[in-house]
C-alpha cells in the first residue's frame, strides 16, 4: 500500500491533533533549523508522511531539545515591574514644619496667609449637596462642593467641612500666582521705581496676613479682618494713584 504524502498544513493538523502540540508553524521553523522531520521534496513543496511525523514526535517527547532542536516550553514569564515607592499622605502641618525647620525663608504662600484672606465661608445645602462659597478679603470667591451617594451616610458638619477644604484648596493656586507676579514686579522695579510703587500695593495683602499671624502668636485680640481688608483696599488705590 503506497504512503499518503502529507502536505506541511496537513501534517501540522495531524502533529496536534495526534501529539497535542505544535502545527505548520513549528513544523516550518524546524524545517528551516534542519530539525524537522524526515520530507520528500518533488518540486517547491515539502511533504511528510505520517510515519516520518510520529517519530519526529517520539524524538521532541524524549529529549525536546538535542534531537528535535526547538522549544515547546511555555514562554518565561516576564519579570514583574518594580513596585514605586507610594508617597507619603500630604499633611499641610507637618509640611509647613518641615519647611520651617529646613530654613526655606524665600517668599512663599503659607497656611496662615490663605486662612487669613478668607472673610467668611457661606453654605448652601441641597439634599445631600454641600456648596461651600468662600469670600476672600478683595471680594473674589471660590466654591468648593461635597455629595454623598448614599443618603443614609449623609451628614451636614461633615459636608461643610470637605466642601469648605475643597474651596480653600483653589485658594493655593491664585495665590501661588499672585506671588509670582509680585516677585516679577519686583525684579523689574529695579530698573522702573515707578514699577516699584505700584508692586508695593500689591503686597500690602500679605502684610495683613503677617500682622494677623503675630497678633494670633503674641496673644492680642484679633481686629476684624474684614474691617482691615476694606482699608487695605483703600490703602492699595491710594498708593496706585501715587505712583501713576
Amino acid at each position: 500500500m503506497q504512503e499518503q504524502f502529507l502536505t506541511r498544513t496537513q501534517a501540522g493538523k495531524y502533529l496536534h491533533d495526534k501529539w497535542g502540540f505544535g502545527g505548520a508553524s513549528v513544523l516550518a521553523e524546524a524545517h528551516q533549523a534542519g530539525t524537522g522531520p524526515v520530507f520528500v521534496k518533488p518540486g517547491a513543496k515539502v511533504f511528510y508522511t505520517k510515519a516520518s511525523i510520529d517519530a519526529w514526535a517520539q524524538a521532541i517527547m524524549l529529549d525536546p531539545f538535542k534531537k528535535a532542536g526547538i522549544n515547546i516550553e511555555p514562554e518565561p514569564k516576564a519579570k514583574e515591574p518594580a513596585q514605586m515607592e507610594q508617597p507619603t499622605k500630604y499633611d499641610e502641618a507637618a509640611c509647613e514644619a518641615e519647611i520651617i525647620a529646613k530654613g526655606k525663608t524665600s517668599p512663599r504662600v503659607t497656611p496662615d496667609q490663605i486662612d487669613a484672606i478668607i472673610v467668611t465661608a457661606d453654605y448652601f445645602q441641597l439634599r445631600t449637596l454641600t456648596i461651600c462659597v468662600i469670600t476672600l478679603w478683595n471680594g473674589f470667591t471660590v466654591t468648593g462642593e461635597s455629595a454623598c451617594a448614599s443618603p443614609d451616610n449623609y451628614d451636614a458638619e461633615i459636608g461643610k467641612k470637605l466642601a469648605f477644604a475643597q474651596a480653600r484648596e483653589k485658594i493655593w493656586a491664585l495665590e501661588g500666582y499672585r506671588l509670582k507676579s509680585l516677585l516679577a514686579h519686583e525684579d523689574e522695579s529695579t530698573a522702573d521705581p515707578n514699577k516699584a510703587v505700584k508692586s508695593d500695593g500689591a503686597w500690602v495683602s500679605i502684610g495683613i496676613a503677617r500682622l494677623l499671624e503675630r497678633a494670633k502668636k503674641a496673644g492680642v485680640a484679633e481686629p476684624k479682618r474684614q474691617d482691615l481688608f476694606h482699608a487695605a483696599q483703600a490703602l492699595c488705590v491710594a498708593i496706585a494713584k501715587v505712583g501713576e
